[in-house]
């Protein structure tokens, strides 16, 4: 291969990627968290404190097969709410894109151990979520809409410094992000496959049965018909199973997520689980790159001028 082919691929490994992607990331991983902890205020006692539903002598029982270690796993409550406040404090300051660089970390270490410390709520979108959230302590998520870039907009260029060892451990984690998204849609898919219910398209019907599913008026509407219950059965099964064929390529990348969006956007208003759908969703944010997302904030703009 010829010199200048080894030129573009340096080139492109060393410079930072999808910063305004790792933005929206930054935001929507932080209002995550922050939805647990200030959301969960007034029971995170019972969730998370040293009474909680899942005591204290059974985390520390399992922890040798979790091997996922707790700052909240303390027997003190006044040192269990300091830790609290704390990790609102960490949260929200890197939410807002204040010191990213180095509060990636810290936010990784206070989320983590929130989740880790009662293991009985995890739920999928959880499981996802914590799978993701190493991949942030090495990312530029400050380079736009933070405190760090003076809330740079999206509309604005920024070309990032020269920091070619923090741009590829920055580009790295771009790609870890990728496939880990791809084998959770791409092993969902496959177990679904397995399942009889998937196979014979009424597998939808059945979930918008369940009495903690249903959505008054809308529910009905949608398992009633048995050709909308078989389209939207398979069509599960083929997005996920098609998934990671579609985000590798960049013409059918933003294909990918539009229809995971209206896929999880749909979850969480007929069935509810709005945290499930919005953890599968933030991480979808970093795939795209700043020219599509400029030619996106550029449409809204022209559009809000037009209403005006």
């Amino acid at each position: 291969m010829s010199a200048a082919f080894w030129t573009r691929v340096r080139r492109r490994l060393t410079t930072e990627r999808h910063l305004l992607g790792c933005a929206l990331v930054r935001l929507g991983a932080g209002l995550v968290a922050l939805s647990y902890l200030v959301g969960h205020w007034s029971a995170r006692e019972l969730l998370w404190g040293p009474g909680a539903v899942y005591p204290l002598f059974l985390y520390r029982r399992d922890l040798s097969l979790l091997r996922w270690p707790s700052l909240f796993a303390v027997e003190s409550d006044v040192a269990f709410t300091a830790l609290y406040v704390a990790a609102i404090a960490v949260v929200g300051l890197y939410t807002i894109g204040w010191q990213t660089r180095w509060l990636g970390l810290p936010f990784y270490v206070v989320v983590s151990s929130l989740l880790a410390r009662n293991p009985m709520l995890l739920t999928g979108g959880d499981a996802l979520f914590l799978a993701e959230l190493p991949f942030l302590v090495f990312l530029d998520t400050g380079a736009y809409l933070s405190v760090d870039s003076g809330w740079r907009r999206p509309g604005e260029r920024f070309e990032p410094p020269s920091r070619p060892f923090a741009a590829l451990l920055h580009n790295v984690a771009l790609i870890g992000i990728a496939i880990q998204l791809c084998m959770a849609y791409e092993v969902s898919g496959l177990y679904k496959v397995a399942g009889e219910l998937w196979r014979n398209g009424t597998a939808v019907y059945y979930a918008l049965r369940r009495p903690e599913f249903v959505l008054p008026g809308v529910s009905a509407a949608i398992y009633r018909p048995a050709s909308v219950v078989t389209l939207l059965t398979y069509g599960t099964v083929a997005f996920e199973i098609a998934y990671p064929f579609l985000v590798w390529k960049r013409g059918t990348r933003w294909l990918a997520v539009l229809i995971a969006t209206l896929f999880h956007g749909a979850i969480a208003v007929v069935m509810g689980l709005v945290t499930f759908a919005a953890e599968m969703l933030v991480f979808q944010l970093v795939l795209l790159d700043d020219e599509q997302y400029r030619r996106a904030y550029g449409w809204l703009v022209r559009a809000d001028e037009r209403r005006r």
